[in-house]
């Protein structure tokens, strides 16, 4: 992957200061401890609070926690609707 192709995968979460990266499917992977969750049992998932996304080209777009494991650090963040994200061409490079 050249270095362009990994900025422009990369994306911040500006409400905690965190940084995540674009996957394929239409979601962003982060680090659990850079999102607002709610930790109430195990796995994480349901209605949570909308994060805003930055592209590393400008674009800014809102996203939820579609998945949080907190044991591992990890979470995914999918569109708020369950579908395609505001701005899906930006995962374009992934393929």
């Amino acid at each position: 992957m050249t270095d362009d192709r990994i900025v422009a995968a990369t994306v911040q979460l500006p409400k905690r200061g965190g940084q995540g990266v674009l996957i394929r499917g239409g979601l962003v992977m982060t680090a659990a401890h850079c999102i607002e969750w709610n930790a109430d049992g195990g796995m994480a998932m349901g209605d949570w609070q909308v994060e805003t996304v930055e592209t590393a080209c400008g674009k800014s777009f809102r996203m939820h926690p579609v998945f949080v494991e907190p044991r591992s650090d990890i979470a995914l963040l999918g569109a708020p609707d369950g579908g395609e994200p505001e701005f899906a061409s930006d995962w374009e490079f992934v393929r």
